[in-house]
């Protein structure tokens, strides 16, 4: 580690989830990065078009936003197009509707 740089605890960064009272999908999240250069800023994700995979519920988006540092970093969005779960017999494509 370079002298100056932010140390993350071995227990991790504390984040808040929100969740969906009626489906129990986490809609998003609120936390903390170490950002280089920029040291602790909040973070905040947003889940979005949750797909079923193998039972089990799955955000295909994901809308991730640095909003305390300004100039330095942005927002970025990740979308999951294909997912292997491992589970003999399912493997599903996370296609939209319609294609």
């Amino acid at each position: 580690m370079t002298s100056g740089a932010a140390k993350v605890p071995k227990e991790g960064l504390a984040s808040t989830k929100l969740v969906d009272v009626e489906t129990g999908i986490v809609r998003a999240e609120f936390g903390f990065t170490i950002v280089p250069g920029a040291g602790l800023q909040g973070v905040v994700t947003r889940y979005s078009d949750h797909r079923e995979i193998g039972g089990l519920w799955f955000s295909s988006v994901q809308d991730i936003a640095l909003p305390g540092a300004p100039g330095k970093v942005g927002a970025t969005r990740l979308t999951t197009s294909h997912v292997e779960t491992k589970i003999a017999g399912v493997s599903e494509t996370l296609r939209p509707p319609g294609l």
